[in-house]
């Protein structure tokens, strides 16, 4: 039970920040705790012992009851495709030509005027 508590302190690598993920673990350490793990002094698990249950649970039945509970992964869209594959040659020649023009534009006005 004292490891158990650890989650609960920031000293440790299992502390949580969002809370959230903090209830899903206690969640989880507390059906592991009732119906997994065997107790020495009740020689069955807590979960047999209070009449709950009758057989022995594994890890296996417990990432069953995850999976079944989670939603359905969605198909995925169509990746969006990238500028350079919708845009023409001559389209990116002409932007580059625009662009030119305004970088000379500006070095010509951030340059001191000549005093000659």
């Amino acid at each position: 039970m004292r490891m158990g508590l650890r989650r609960f302190t920031r000293l440790t690598d299992g502390f949580s920040k969002k809370l959230e993920n903090h209830l899903h673990m206690l969640s989880l350490y507390f059906v592991h705790y009732n119906f997994v793990r065997i107790h020495k002094t009740l020689k069955i698990t807590p979960a047999m012992a209070a009449g709950v249950s009758d057989t022995l649970h594994d890890m296996a039945w417990i990432a069953g009851i995850i999976d079944a509970a989670a939603p359905a992964p969605k198909q995925r869209g169509p990746c969006k495709k990238k500028i350079f594959q919708t845009e023409t040659l001559p389209q990116r020649a002409i932007a580059n030509r625009a662009f030119m023009r305004k970088e000379d534009a500006l070095r010509a006005a951030l340059q001191p005027p000549d005093t000659g």
